[in-house]
């Protein structure tokens, strides 16, 4: 039974309701009767909990309605009251199937028994035959059964109708009331708002109103008395709960993509920022692989688990002409450690420069041991490297790079070729295999037995860098501390300066690694930037649909229902501009690298899901609060908007 004590209701200064005291049998037939102003709208809109009073108390069954949440009330309004509007208030755009079981969808009940139920409301009703139809494909009169479908679909106890043949012609209108009187007599009740007198005689009760107030309240007839369903509480299944949660979903993702194909313009300015924020994502993501990768292959072109050994503090310490030189006894001494596999040296000649008939070329000229290409791991792209024989007895041999072999002989072969080496004649025996990261014109260079260079060209016979190849299973950082404190021992402290390759690689990585951070931070800049579009349009589009909104309330949606599916609009429109950003970053990567760009961009599944899922995050963040505005909308104030 419905109960209301000394209700009262303000707009701004205006009490539009004052004191309103009246109870509700279930079975009875109420018209709320009075003129336009009277209050009998509001008072409808307070009974179906759809607005606020200001003051009053409102029980149902001895439950005080006032002292449910919001949540409670929506499931309240789904079980317990069905609503006829005056405009029908249907979902246009759905078919009449869609829009009669939304009720039960909300309250999660077996989808296949509501669509079932729904089918033999919908044939009673006389519209068996347009039920796949849009809503707005039909009549006045049929739209107006539909939604009295729709208000029966949860087995309500009572109907709620505010002017129902109000947008009827008399032959529709007659027949709508016969069929709210029928489901009266099956024990329904029916509270009617009308201005119209000549309908008072389908009614068992006529309240009548005028400024907010009750002025009469006459009981014309008997009504049949009926009990409250009890059955409405909502005992859905898992499975059945799951798969209403999957429809809701499936339903949400189809007016998501509905909504970007209708205004595509809109759609397409809203997901621009973050199309290009997540192609930038993955775009710079893939750069510094490339880099990274890059720079990594030329560590590697030195030696892979290498140290190199100088003398001196740092580079450019003004007392390394103090301390002693690296020597052979040295060389030695390091040769004999466990964890070393090979030593070699690398001595740099001044001012090289090479002539080759008429053409010369300054080069970068080293002198190296024969067990050059095991330490640096390089290969020999034709010839071979000079032995240890010849390294020994300073033999006038080079090995040249393949840049160098292509300055100086264009197509006719380099090796057995007298060459100069600043006047001093070298036999090419050798060219190496150009590196990866080696381009076309430089890293010109010449490999000759340190032996020559210390003998025929510079007379040091001290040694200017050791190179340090470690085996393999030796941790490199451990062994250059060992060989630095071993070399001290003998030097002095602060004598030795050491290289790790390993370390160098780790602190490139490192700042690889961070450059790349910093990067993916401006690029998410613009995912936020991007975000803030997401959200002024999603305020538009409650803005638009603040109306189904409030239908959807009225008919048992609960906020947190309302909120999440806004939130997967958001999710989807920002997940499709994500997508178009991955496949634009895809063919930009590929295209980039075709023109054979001096770094290769690398990209990567990570870089990918970073993409999308960021601007997804974004999605879920800037379209929660848009999501929050909907679903505090009052359903009253919701349903007025036009």
């Amino acid at each position: 039974m419905i109960k209301i004590k000394n209700l009262n209701k303000f707009y701004g200064k205006t009490q539009v309701l004052k004191d309103i005291n009246i109870s509700i049998q279930k079975g009875e037939f109420v018209i709320l009767l009075g003129k336009s102003g009277s209050g009998k709208s509001t008072l409808l809109n307070m009974i179906g909990l759809i607005d606020e009073p200001n003051s009053g108390e409102y029980s149902f069954n001895n439950t005080d309605l006032y002292s449910l949440n919001s949540e409670e009330k929506s499931a309240f309004r789904r079980d317990n009251l069905g609503f006829i509007f005056q405009r029908y208030n249907l979902m246009p755009l759905q078919s009449v199937l869609e829009n009669v079981i939304m009720g039960a969808l909300y309250a999660k009940k077996n989808k296949a028994a509501a669509i079932n139920k729904a089918k033999a409301l919908l044939d009673k009703l006389e519209l068996s035959e347009h039920i796949h139809k849009k809503a707005a494909h039909l009549s006045g009169g049929q739209q107006q059964r539909v939604s009295v479908a729709r208000a029966l679909i949860n087995d309500a106890n009572f109907i709620l109708a505010d002017e129902p043949t109000g947008a009827l012609d008399s032959a529709n209108g007659l027949k709508l009331m016969q069929i709210l009187k029928e489901l009266n007599d099956n024990g329904v009740g029916i509270i009617l708002v009308t201005h119209d007198e000549s309908l008072c005689k389908y009614a068992s009760r006529i309240i009548k109103m005028k400024d907010g107030e009750i002025i009469s309240d006459e009981k014309c007839k008997d009504f049949n008395k009926a009990m409250l369903n009890d059955n409405n509480e909502n005992h859905a299944k898992l499975k059945d709960k799951i798969i209403a949660s999957f429809s809701f979903f499936s339903q949400n993702v189809k007016l998501a993509l509905n909504n970007l194909i209708t205004n595509k313009l809109r759609s397409f300015l809203t997901m621009l920022g973050l199309i290009i924020a997540t192609a930038s994502v993955i775009s710079t993501i893939s750069l510094g692989n490339g880099a990274k990768a890059d720079i990594l292959e030329e560590i590697k072109s030195l030696g892979t688990n290498t140290i190199i050994i100088h003398k001196g503090s740092r580079f450019g310490d003004r007392n390394a002409g103090r301390i002693k030189d690296l020597t052979y006894q040295d060389l030695e001494l390091v040769k004999k450690l466990d964890y070393v596999k090979e030593v070699g040296v690398e001595s740099s000649l001044s001012g090289a420069y090479v002539t080759y008939q008429k053409t010369e070329v300054d080069v970068i000229a080293t002198g190296v041991f024969a067990n050059f290409l095991q330490i640096s791991a390089k290969d020999m792209k034709e010839g071979r490297f000079f032995t240890e024989q010849e390294e020994k007895d300073a033999k006038n041999v080079c090995v040249i790079s393949e840049n160098l072999a292509k300055t100086l002989f264009k197509l006719e072969s380099p090796l057995d070729k007298i060459i100069y080496l600043k006047g001093q004649p070298l036999r090419v025996i050798g060219v190496l295999k150009k590196d990866k990261q080696e381009r076309d014109g430089f890293d010109v260079r010449v490999y000759l037995p340190n032996n020559t260079i210390s003998t025929k060209f510079d007379g040091k016979k001290y040694i200017r860098q050791i190179v340090v190849l470690l085996n393999d299973d030796v941790n490199s950082e451990l062994a250059d501390s060992s060989i630095k404190q071993i070399l001290e021992i003998k030097k002095g402290v602060n004598s030795i300066l050491t290289f790790n390759q390993d370390a160098i690689k780790k602190s490139i990585e490192s700042t690889t690694n961070t450059l790349g951070l910093m990067i993916f931070g401006i690029a998410f800049i613009a995912m936020i930037v991007g975000g803030i579009g997401v959200m002024n349009i999603m305020l538009v589009v409650v803005k638009e649909r603040t109306k189904e909104i409030g239908v959807k309330l009225a008919i048992g949606a609960s906020p947190s229902y309302i909120s999440t599916g806004f939130l997967i609009e958001s999710v989807v429109l920002c997940s499709v501009a994500a997508s178009i950003g991955v496949m634009i970053a895809l063919m930009l990567v590929y295209g980039i690298n075709l023109l054979d760009a001096p770094i290769k961009m690398i990209i990567d599944s990570e870089a990918i899901l970073l993409g999308f899922l960021s601007s997804t995050l974004v999605g879920l963040f800037f379209g929660y609060f848009p999501a929050k505005q909907a679903s505090k909308l009052i359903p009253a104030v919701a349903l007025s908007d036009d």
